[in-house]
């Protein structure tokens, strides 16, 4: 019924089930652990030509950091904060200049040798929103409906 509404999604209900079951059973008193926010990868495609045109043989993809739950024991709360992150940050006015500066930002630490430190902090859980990759029907590596790939 939640993922019924316009704003939110059956992957954003999921999560949210996920994060909720989780908060409420394990991480109930664990104030490091509970989880308060996602790392969700985010597919960038069609949202603007200069990013991924829709043509483009390419994982389209940025990590998004959502903002906070405001009831971390709620499952429709968690469901559309994520919704609303995604909403927000898929804005072509934020995603364009965000995904210039990251690009800038990750070419000058490989040119200093350093390296990104993908490790989760307190409070966080990463989600994979990818149901499926939009570009795959547009090649064929000689294995008709047997590839498969793979993002983090």
């Amino acid at each position: 019924m939640l993922a019924g509404e316009n704003s939110v999604t059956i992957q954003n209900a999921l999560t949210a089930y996920i994060i909720l079951t989780l908060n409420k059973y394990c991480y109930n008193n664990n104030d490091e652990r509970r989880i308060l926010h996602t790392i969700t990868i985010v597919n960038s495609r069609g949202v603007s030509d200069f990013i991924a045109p829709q043509g483009q043989v390419s994982n389209s993809l940025f990590m998004m950091l959502s903002n906070d739950f405001d009831d971390p024991y709620s499952l429709s709360n968690i469901a559309k904060t994520i919704r609303q992150s995604i909403i927000q940050l898929r804005d072509p006015k934020v995603l364009e200049p965000g995904i210039a500066t990251i690009d800038g930002l990750i070419r000058k630490n490989i040119r200093n040798n350093k390296f990104l430190n993908l490790q989760l902090v307190s409070n966080e859980i990463a989600i994979n929103s990818n149901f499926r990759y939009d570009w795959a029907d547009l090649v064929d590596f000689g294995y008709t409906d047997k590839c498969r790939f793979y993002t983090i």
